[in-house]
């Protein structure tokens, strides 16, 4: 699904936005600090509803206004296309799709699939786990829509099994265990469509990795579910029971699980060098997409911010060569045409030109 128009009204240092986008490529050049950054931000956060770079969604409202609002236009290029619009402000983000409220983020995150390779790319390798079950989350949920319901069952019975544990007590023990059926059954469903996500974008991965790195290179994902393969949920959650009261929390589930990630049959992590550990990070991310894509749930859109940082020429042209063939609609950022002609291939796309919070369309 293709963003073919985006405006913003006081969003980070733009005062209004109003633009048209190609389904291709599209380029976004400018000096350091010009706001290339913020104008992928407004993209990602009329996806996300949030930022890929803050965590503070207030810091997105312009200096001095209480309000910013984020809208776009969805849809092939035949078709009035789907209308998706965010405000955020005091009372926090509202959303709208088709201009009915949105139940949530996720209506439109369905809309807008949106991933981001950005210079902090390399920390879904070097993070916690919970960066890469975010990761996985995200993936698994633009393929299958009703993984977000699964989920939600799961995160709520589980507050309410780990505020019984924090609060003690003689009961505590059987009062949790109510809650071990909807975790075991929910939780199932989580650990099966996060494995089966795993296994289709394995291939993807090691064969882009070892296309951009320039030599074979054998990469290996494993989900970890998050407790004993050889039990079901609701009996690890029966056999750990004590050591969760102790500890007062729920110590084995999907919110326990992990992506492990293998080079040559070692930790990642201590295989490859920064640069290379934004090459696997950037994989990761291209073969969600791909995923996606070939699962028939349309091509999404991927931002791409100072991609180049840290990488060097070799490196730079076979990432460009990956990004020209992938099946999603591209907005990537340089200082230079020359950082990012790659993504001109063919001569299809459109160029933007930001300086001092103002966008303007190039024609060559």
């Amino acid at each position: 699904m293709a963003l073919r128009s985006l405006g913003a009204r006081d969003f980070r240092c733009f005062v209004e936005l109003e633009l048209e986008f190609a389904d291709s490529f599209n380029i976004v050049l400018g000096d350091n600090a010009s706001g290339k950054t913020s104008l992928l931000e407004a993209i990602y956060f009329l996806g996300r509803g949030r930022s890929f770079r803050e965590a503070r969604r207030r810091v997105l409202v312009r200096h001095g206004c209480r309000a910013t609002m984020v809208f776009g236009r969805v849809g092939a290029d035949e078709g009035p296309g789907v209308a998706l619009g965010l405000r955020l402000g005091e009372e926090g983000v509202q959303g709208r799709v088709s201009g009915q409220k949105a139940a949530g983020i996720g209506e439109l995150a369905a809309w807008l699939p949106v991933q981001v390779i950005d210079p902090h790319v390399h920390r879904l390798l070097e993070g916690g786990p919970a960066d890469r079950r975010r990761f996985m989350d995200w993936g698994v949920f633009h393929v299958e829509h009703a993984y977000l319901a699964a989920w939600r069952r799961y995160a709520r019975a589980l507050r309410q099994r780990n505020a019984i544990l924090r609060r003690g007590g003689p009961d505590a023990g059987r009062e949790a265990r109510a809650w071990d059926a909807e975790l075991g059954v929910s939780g199932a469903e989580v650990d099966r469509a996060r494995a089966g996500f795993v296994e289709r974008i394995g291939p993807h991965v090691e064969g882009i990795a070892s296309r951009v790195l320039g030599r074979e290179c054998q990469v290996r994902l494993a989900y970890r579910r998050g407790w004993p393969e050889e039990m079901t949920l609701d009996r690890a959650l029966a056999s750990h029971l004590q050591r969760d009261r102790e500890r007062g929390h729920t110590v084995a589930g999907p919110h326990r699980a992990e992506l492990d990630i293998r080079v040559e049959g070692r930790p990642a992590r201590e295989w490859v060098s920064r640069g290379q550990g934004k090459v696997l990070s950037a994989a990761l991310v291209l073969s969600e997409i791909r995923s996606a894509a070939e699962a028939g749930r349309g091509n999404g859109v991927l931002l791409v911010d100072d991609a180049g940082a840290e990488l060097g020429p070799g490196y730079r042209a076979r990432l460009w060569a990956v990004l020209d063939e992938l099946p999603a609609q591209k907005f990537v950022t340089g200082v230079s045409l020359s950082e990012v002609r790659g993504g001109l291939a063919g001569g299809h796309g459109r160029m933007f030109h930001v300086e001092h919070g103002r966008v303007r369309e190039v024609v060559e």
